[in-house]
């Protein structure tokens, strides 16, 4: 995670949205769906499971 990073983003955004939380997935950077997708696919079932 970026040093200059420090949340402050997620959460004011988990005030805003309901039933929002943080799901922090290591060494993903901007481009999780490229260097991650397995990890974003398996943290996507958490928040929204497959009818």
């Amino acid at each position: 995670m970026s040093a200059n990073w420090n949340g402050s983003h997620a959460r004011r955004l988990e005030e805003l949205f309901p039933n929002a939380r943080q799901m922090h997935i290591d060494n993903s950077w901007t481009l999780i769906l490229e260097v991650q997708p397995q990890k974003f696919a398996a943290a996507l079932r958490v928040f929204a499971p497959p009818a």
